[in-house]
């Protein structure tokens, strides 16, 4: 089978979708609350648009989540907590960092402060953390120790 074959069968494979909730305020809530933070492994990374333009949806493997400082409950079969980045903050970090699926990703919610431009609403500020993946993938066991090549071996 050629390789246009194989690529013309993929359209008619099964598209995959991660069953997801939402990393936001509980409803009648319009922010999170202050420290509020989300860390985790990349899943997915996606964007959606409005009218305000596009934004970034990362899809986390939670470690931790916390909404109203108190851990996230997520429904039974949930796959991944996505996290709508939206605004400057989350715009710039994208821009000057290469976000990838396997990395390692937190934020945390600062609150509402003043903006430097005089006559716009206080924003939200967030703290962005993020570790790209290895090449070899996590590796979460330490290293194993190097022995002591013995004298008169081939590599001493």
């Amino acid at each position: 089978m050629s390789t246009i074959d194989n690529l013309l069968n993929k359209l008619d494979e099964e598209v995959s979708h991660l069953e997801t909730v939402n990393w936001m305020p509980p409803e009648g809530q319009k922010d999170l609350a202050e420290g509020d933070l989300i860390a985790g492994t990349i899943l997915d990374i996606g964007t959606n648009t409005t009218t305000y333009g596009d934004y970034t949806i990362v899809t986390l493997d939670p470690s931790v989540a916390l909404v109203n400082q108190a851990q996230m409950e997520l429904p039974a079969g949930t796959e991944g907590v996505a996290v709508h980045c939206m605004g400057t903050v989350f715009n710039t970090f994208f821009k000057e960092n290469d976000v990838r699926v396997g990395g390692d990703f937190a934020v945390r919610y600062q609150g509402r402060v003043p903006s430097k431009t005089a006559g716009r609403e206080p924003y939200r500020n967030w703290r962005i953390a993020y570790e790209a993946p290895t090449a070899l993938g996590k590796l979460d066991a330490p290293a194993p120790a190097v022995a002591a090549v013995p004298a008169g071996s081939m590599l001493s």
